[in-house]
């Protein structure tokens, strides 16, 4: 799909005889060049990867130049012409807190809108959309306690447009309170999208941080993949 992750959490049963760090080692052994494990903890039977989670963080990126970047296209989003951060980062302020986010989400799934509570299902709590800028790279990092299938993505749409000065910032409360996807712009690409860490209660892990929620940086201080 073209969606990244530096932060993804899974949970597996397994009987093994193997300590955690050889089983990770095991496990890198026949992973795939695109796949690898950075950390193994014990879980309570009980613990869900996707359940027991309290927000999650995702980033996308957009690479804001003339002139597209080789190196960078599989992680980015080109955008050739000028974008007005401010103006972005002021148009998605309405959207932090709890709101009903149907008009930002993409298909549900028939089975998650059956078992979920009437009028519910597309509703989410934004905590916090953060635009920073290193040049010619402009990043969005928007935390919450669950997402809705392309999300992030149309919440960057709708940034990308206000932005290049194609919609008003007043439009996005409208298309807030509308609750329909139909009147949105098209999402942004998926190849500018990543999921760099899942937040849980530390009690999960006997009470310590997991080092595989937050994202890995490389030498220059930037997220590597």
């Amino acid at each position: 799909a073209g969606v990244h992750a530096i932060g993804q959490v899974v949970n597996v049963r397994l009987s093994t005889r193997l300590s955690l760090d050889r089983l990770a080692r095991a496990l890198n052994a026949v992973l795939p060049d695109d796949i690898a494990v950075r950390d193994l903890r014990e879980v309570p039977a009980e613990f869900d990867a996707r359940r027991s989670a309290q927000a999650r963080t995702y980033r996308y990126c957009v690479w804001n130049c003339p002139v597209r970047s080789p190196l960078q296209a599989r992680y980015t989003c080109h955008w050739s012409g000028p974008l007005d951060d401010q103006a972005m980062e002021l148009a998605l302020r309405p959207l932090i807190g709890r709101h009903d986010l149907a008009a930002f989400s993409g298909p549900i799934e028939p089975k998650r809108l059956a078992a979920a509570e009437a009028g519910t299902a597309t509703v989410r709590r934004i905590e916090s959309i953060v635009w920073t800028r290193q040049g010619n790279l402009l990043t969005m990092e928007i935390t919450a306690d669950a997402f809705l299938p392309h999300l992030v993505r149309n919440v960057v749409g709708v940034a990308l447009r206000v932005g290049s000065g194609r919609m008003r910032r007043e439009e996005v409360v409208e298309l807030l309170v509308s609750r329909d996807r139909r009147l949105g712009p098209a999402p942004a690409p998926a190849s500018g999208l990543c999921l760099v860490g899942v937040r849980y209660d530390p009690a999960w892990f006997g009470g310590s941080a997991c080092s595989a929620l937050s994202a890995p940086t490389d030498d220059k201080g930037q997220t590597g993949d």
